[in-house]
């Protein structure tokens, strides 16, 4: 089991779930390392709380502009930027790390700490699927497990055990966001506010709105290829509106197994932490009376062309996942900067994928480079 611990991105509301479930138990689990982009008053109340000492802060320029370092108490330890993530991920102190930083930001991070072979927990979809061939081959070089706090991934993993020996295929089960009952013509008109309205989670606005797309499931696609070691055939998704099933595994024998539980992210999250035990005494489990009934129904991808853009890319391989990720970002900015509409998002990004110009060179830097040119082609058609 984990006891010491860094969490990269500590405020936003993973880490608002990973605090309550170290809250339950703070004589299990105590906190090395915290980080966050910006959010300083936050991230110190943290500190102050957990007794933490050493603090990343991502944006390095409103930390000097603000004087960042008054918020906390003395002794803080600040490691700034980028190189700064990847620093505190490297520190001796932690045994792992709790990757929930939202957008391409986290990858490095976390590539530092497979090498410095830390259990990875991890939340953040951009590091697989920019980088989920070198994520996991170099997870494998180090003897490093990587366990997944997204809850259909996690799903899976409580249902596999172990092996996937006898695997068929996986079934990632969809909300369907807020629009998912919406006309063409409904989503035409709808609003930043429409989209932030989701109708199960609490997530970051960046999140939300993947969500809203469906891209947060094309995502989730490539992600279970790399986690699982997976062909692109194998995995399929449906979308369940109660959120309760988060996952199904399909066996050779055509036997089905799924994890069930509430909407809450302490469940995977507490999972992870005390993997391979489990919480003793946790959340509130499920009244399946109380439910009534489970539905499933095929995605439409006609209204959601951003899962279509995902499959292509879980399909086609290489770096097209990477320039996939870069469009969405730059894409999904402009929608919450209310400079496009939401349908613009998979416009945008199909078009900067049937420019693509095929594979680049195929490592993390190749990755990272097309995730940079991919931003600027969606920012020059913005």
């Amino acid at each position: 089991m984990i006891h010491r611990i860094t969490i990269f991105g500590a405020t936003g509301s993973i880490g608002d779930s990973a605090l309550k479930v170290i809250r339950r138990n703070r004589d299990k689990f105590e906190i090395v390392g915290i980080s966050a982009r910006s959010n300083f008053a936050k991230l110190a109340g943290i500190a102050r709380e957990f007794g933490v000492k050493k603090v990343a802060i991502a944006d390095r320029r409103k930390f000097a502009a603000e004087q960042g370092e008054k918020f906390f108490p003395a002794g803080t330890v600040f490691f700034l930027g980028v190189e700064g993530n990847c620093e505190l991920a490297a520190d001796g102190q932690a045994d792992a790390i709790l990757m929930a930083i939202s957008g391409t930001e986290g990858i490095l991070p976390t590539m530092v700490a497979i090498g410095a072979r830390k259990t990875i927990l991890l939340a953040s979809k951009e590091v697989l699927v920019a980088a989920g061939e070198f994520a996991m081959a170099a997870a494998k070089q180090f003897g490093v497990q990587i366990l997944p706090i997204d809850s259909e991934h996690n799903a899976i993993f409580q249902c596999l055990a172990g092996s996937n020996k006898f695997i068929k295929r996986v079934i990632l089960t969809a909300s369907g966001g807020p629009f998912r009952d919406h006309s063409r013509e409904q989503l035409l008109v709808v609003t930043v506010e429409d989209a932030l309205r989701h109708p199960n989670w609490v997530m970051g606005p960046k999140i939300t709105v993947d969500s809203a797309t469906m891209m947060n499931k094309g995502f989730e696609m490539i992600e279970a290829k790399w986690l699982f070691g997976l062909a692109p055939e194998q995995i399929s998704t449906v979308v369940h509106p109660e959120s309760i099933a988060h996952s199904f595994v399909e066996f050779c024998d055509g036997s089905l197994l799924g994890q069930l539980a509430p909407r809450s992210m302490e469940h995977p999250i507490a999972h992870c932490l005390f993997y391979p035990s489990r919480e003793e005494g946790g959340s509130r489990g499920l009244d399946l009376c109380e439910i009534g009934k489970l539905t499933f129904a095929e995605p439409n991808r006609e209204l959601f062309p951003c899962l279509g853009l995902g499959e292509t890319c879980l399909r086609e391989g290489g770096n097209l996942a990477a320039a996939l990720l870069g469009a969405n970002e730059v894409a999904v900015e402009a929608f919450l900067a209310r400079k496009i509409a939401y349908v613009d998002i998979g416009r945008i990004i199909c078009e900067v994928l049937s420019t693509y110009p095929g594979e680049r060179e195929c490592t993390l830097r190749g990755a990272l480079e097309t995730i940079a040119h991919a931003r600027i082609h969606a920012q020059a058609l913005l």
